[in-house]
Parts: C-alpha cells; sequence; structure tokens
C-alpha cells in the first residue's frame, strides 16, 4: 500500500510542477521570440462601439465616460453606449450628464444581469467591432488603438489588453502582482502559438459578429465570449501595449467572494461544454495546461496532503515537510492580521494564494450546487479618493 501512495504522491507532484512551472515556461519562452507589431497610423480604422456595462456605479461612472470620451480614436468612428443594469442610484443620471459627447445612455428598469444587458447591446450595435469594459477601469489614451491593431489579422477574433490593478487591499497587492505578472507573460506567449484562454472582463474588443447570444444566468461572460470566438475558428490574442486601470480588490473578502463567483463560473462552463474543440487542438492544450489544471490545484494539493499524511511514519522528510507547511499556513494567517507583517511578500503571496484555493473549494460547490447566482452586484472598490487620483492621473496623460 506504501509503494501505491508514493506513485499518488509523486504524479500529483508532477502535475503541480507541470502546472506551476513547466507551462509557465513553455509560454513565456514562446512569447520571448515574439516581434511587436507597430501601431498603424491609417485612416480606415473601423467603427468601433465601447460598451460600458453598470449597475450602481456612481462612485466612478463620470470618470469612466470622460475617459472613455478622451481615447485617441477619431469620434466620428467611436460611439460610446454606457448600459445601466437596473441601477438605483445616480449612475443613469450622472452619465447622462455626458449628452454632449454623444454618449447614448441605456436605463434598463430591471436589474437582469450583466450577461443580459451586454448581449442586447452589443445585437443592437451598428459597428462591426466591439470594446466591452468595466465601469472601473480607465484607458491609457492609446489603448483603444492598440487594441484594434491585432484585428488587421483576419484570423484574429477577440484581442484582451494589459489591466494593471491601482490601489486595494495591500494584503493583496503583493500577491495579486506576481499573479497578473505571469499571467501576462503567459498570454503573450499563448497569443503567439496559437490563443489566450480568458480576456480580460475589463478591456476587451471583439468582432461583433462573433458574439455569442450569451445565456442570462451567465457567471464568466468574458470567458463565454473567449470561447465561443476559439469555437468559431478564430485566435483570441493579448495585446500587451493596450494599457488600462482598474480599482484593486477592496478587501480579502471581496476577493473570496471573486474567487469563489469565477470557480462556480467554471463549473458552469465545463457543464454547457464551452472549452476548444477537439479539431483545435493547440487550443485544446492550453485549455488544459492553463485553465482546467489550474483549476484542479485544490484536489491536487489535497492529494498530495492525504499521500503525504499516509507516508509520514515511512519518510521522516515528508513528516517534517508536513510539519513545516502546517506552521506556516498558521503563521500566515496569524500574520495576516498583524499590520507590521501583513503585508511583507513572504506572507502577502502564500495569503494570497490561499485565500484563491479556499475561494475555490466554495465556488466548486456552489457550481455543482448551482447556487451562485448570474446577478451581480458591484464589487467594493477602492476609497473613492483613490478613485480621484487615479481618474486624475489619467487625464494628466490624455492632455500630453
Amino acid at each position: 500500500m506504501d509503494n501505491i501512495w508514493w506513485v499518488v504522491l509523486w504524479a500529483a507532484m508532477g502535475v503541480l510542477a507541470y502546472t506551476l512551472c513547466l507551462y509557465p515556461l513553455i509560454t513565456i519562452t514562446a512569447g520571448l521570440g515574439r516581434r511587436p507589431k507597430e501601431l498603424e497610423t491609417s485612416d480606415e480604422l473601423p467603427q468601433v462601439t465601447i460598451i460600458i456595462p453598470a449597475y450602481n456605479e456612481e462612485a466612478c461612472i463620470r470618470s469612466k465616460v470622460a475617459n472613455a470620451c478622451h481615447v485617441d480614436y477619431p469620434r466620428d468612428r467611436l460611439h460610446v453606449v454606457v448600459v445601466s443594469d437596473g441601477s438605483t442610484d445616480q449612475t443613469v443620471e450622472i452619465a447622462r450628464q455626458f449628452a454632449e459627447c454623444d454618449v447614448e445612455v441605456v436605463a434598463c428598469e430591471e436589474n437582469r444581469g450583466k450577461a443580459s444587458v451586454i448581449t442586447e447591446a452589443v445585437a443592437n450595435c451598428a459597428s462591426s467591432i466591439v470594446c466591452l469594459t468595466d465601469a472601473n477601469v480607465l484607458f491609457h489614451r492609446d489603448a483603444l488603438r492598440w487594441l484594434i491593431a491585432p484585428l488587421t489579422d483576419p484570423q484574429v477574433g477577440a484581442v484582451s489588453g494589459d489591466v494593471r490593478l491601482v490601489g486595494g487591499d495591500e494584503r493583496l497587492t503583493p500577491g495579486e502582482s506576481l499573479y497578473y505578472r505571469m499571467e501576462r507573460a503567459i498570454q503573450l506567449g499563448e497569443s503567439r502559438m496559437d490563443s489566450i484562454m480568458g480576456v480580460d472582463g475589463g478591456m476587451y474588443v471583439v468582432r461583433r459578429e462573433l458574439f455569442p447570444e450569451i445565456p442570462a444566468d451567465t457567471i464568466l461572460d468574458d470567458f463565454v465570449v473567449t470561447m465561443s470566438v476559439i469555437r468559431a475558428g478564430y485566435r483570441v490574442v493579448y495585446e500587451p501595449r493596450a494599457i488600462a486601470r482598474e480599482l484593486g480588490t477592496a478587501s480579502l473578502r471581496e476577493e473570496f467572494r471573486r474567487r469563489v463567483r469565477v470557480a462556480a463560473g467554471v463549473i458552469q462552463s465545463i457543464l454547457r461544454g464551452q472549452w476548444p474543440p477537439a479539431r483545435r487542438p493547440l487550443a485544446l492544450w492550453q485549455y488544459v495546461s492553463h485553465k482546467m489544471l489550474r483549476w484542479c490545484m485544490p484536489p491536487i494539493l489535497l492529494v498530495i496532503t492525504v499521500a503525504g499524511i499516509n507516508l509520514a511514519a515511512e519518510s521522516r522528510v515528508i513528516a517534517w515537510g508536513l510539519t513545516v507547511v502546517a506552521v506556516a499556513m498558521a503563521g500566515i494567517l496569524t500574520g495576516a492580521f498583524i499590520p507590521a507583517v501583513a503585508t511583507r511578500r513572504f506572507v502577502a503571496i502564500p495569503l494570497y494564494f490561499l485565500v484563491s484555493q479556499l475561494g475555490m473549494v466554495v465556488g466548486f460547490l456552489k457550481g455543482l450546487l448551482m447556487r451562485q447566482p448570474g446577478h451581480w452586484r458591484p464589487t467594493a472598490r477602492s476609497s473613492l479618493s483613490i478613485a480621484r487620483d487615479v481618474s486624475n492621473r489619467y487625464r494628466r496623460t490624455a492632455e500630453q
């Protein structure tokens, strides 16, 4: 029996090493040889509609609409639409103050869910290209032009940008920063090989004819769009020079909630068969390596733990290893509530990983039990003063 546990342990650790180290190394290496394409100055830029779904976003909608109206893109080829999904605050009234900028405001009376309102908004677009963006995401002045550039390749169906976090809970910053740096490096390599496995819902463009009719109860609309584009035979790529800023997560609780929602959406997408088809073997390999195995991280870690416990009596090294891990986890959880150490990288990074894994476990259970609603509620933002600071910073950038 002990021999079986050794096989289980090494197999699980091998999968873990492939997921966290080997696959990222393969993709990052592939991205190193990428030659960046120059931004075209052609007068033949396509018509684009920026769609901003919003639900009770009065704290940041003014900055968002102003930012969208001042991107570096011909005004006669740009249309901005704010879709209020049953907001009960001042979101609609504030957005309507931009009527002189030709901003269209669609005020839905009921809160139907993000998937429903953006599907309807895209269906009503007259442009061939649609840009989906969140209300708390502010574009660099040239971000939209960089997003559009890869679409000159007829095989590219959607493009995602680099949304960078500003502010938020300082205990999350080191872990979030490391996570997103790794994600962007992986996406750069995936773009070179075939497709990225998920656009950033905060800022991406898609060909309107490829945008699917998303079921109203969908939890991860951006992931559904990604898989729909890939299943239609097109590529989804990442453009690192299309940069935007987003207010960071305000607390550990909010990050936990976000991870629960993502994990529940993962289960929903799997049950609905939303993955690359077999005729796209490279994209399917990317999906399994980047997404599926990462989603399986909690059970993989559980298998390693159980195998280690069963082998602890036989191996002093494993026994000591389990003890060290247990003490480290207790120390991390304790340190999270001590201001002097909570933001230290040796606490913050593993804390971010731990919160993510726990959130995924709860989310998987909610997804299997279909207890996660598709309707949204606004994530708690960082303080309004930070929002204003971000807005002012990029207003100055736009004026340069």
